[in-house]
């Protein structure tokens, strides 16, 4: 019986620590906890104290609930991440144009971005399905809880490698919005095709390094570029 209970503390512990991983993740990034979750969290605090106030069976299954309230706490939490974070990629890719973002690395970010955001969605989505594993068997559970995390992980890297790049794509940003003006002048000055000339001069500005430097010489000889 010692043996018994000790494995289900030893579990609910373990579950525990995910829990607040989670959580302090998620209030880090949100200053709030979701109601569910608090719910989830509510609940096994309260299942715990009952174990310590009960007979020895009566204790085995209070800690065994504990578990269940936590294990769905952390679902609820890996949920609302996943969800949120697909949410936040999408608005970060609506601010910034795809033109721009093809520039980064000689066109190969935007294509491995875009891979890494579908590889998250199917995580996400193969963990949803999972759902209907869970049940009374640790085995089953820890494979479905492990699906939960594997989607959360993959969708922070994918946010942040978009992060990282935050000064390439602002600088492509810049040099794009530069070609696009300059086009116009030289396109209408010569009446040239626009389309091709910011193609072209973009993919030149995008070559060079800082654009604090690009402007001021552009001024120069286009001052209506400001």
């Amino acid at each position: 019986s010692n043996q018994v209970k000790n494995v289900a503390l030893n579990r609910l512990v373990y579950l525990h620590f995910i829990a607040r991983y989670l959580i302090v993740i998620y209030e880090a990034q949100f200053v709030a906890i979701p109601m569910q979750v608090w719910n989830e969290l509510r609940n096994a605090f309260d299942h715990n104290i009952r174990s310590l106030t009960s007979n020895e069976l009566d204790s085995i299954s209070h800690i065994k609930k504990a578990e269940g309230h936590i294990q769905r706490a952390i679902l609820d939490c890996c949920k609302i991440l996943c969800r949120d974070s697909q949410l936040a990629f999408e608005n970060l890719l609506k601010t910034h144009e795809k033109s721009a973002l093809l520039l980064i690395d000689n066109g190969h970010f935007y294509p491995k971005l875009t891979k890494k955001f579908e590889t998250s969605k199917r995580i996400f989505l193969k963990a949803k399905i999972s759902d209907s594993q869970l049940g009374d068997q640790a085995k089953e559970n820890n494979n479905v809880l492990a699906n939960y995390l594997d989607a959360f992980y993959s969708y922070s890297e994918t946010i942040s490698y978009m992060q990282q790049k935050s000064t390439e794509i602002e600088s492509a940003k810049f040099n794009l919005t530069v070609a696009q003006k300059l086009a116009i002048h030289i396109g209408i000055r010569n009446g040239l095709i626009i389309g091709s000339i910011v193609a072209l001069l973009t993919l030149v500005l995008n070559k060079l390094i800082y654009p604090t430097f690009i402007l001021p010489k552009l001024i120069q000889f286009f001052p209506n570029l400001q």
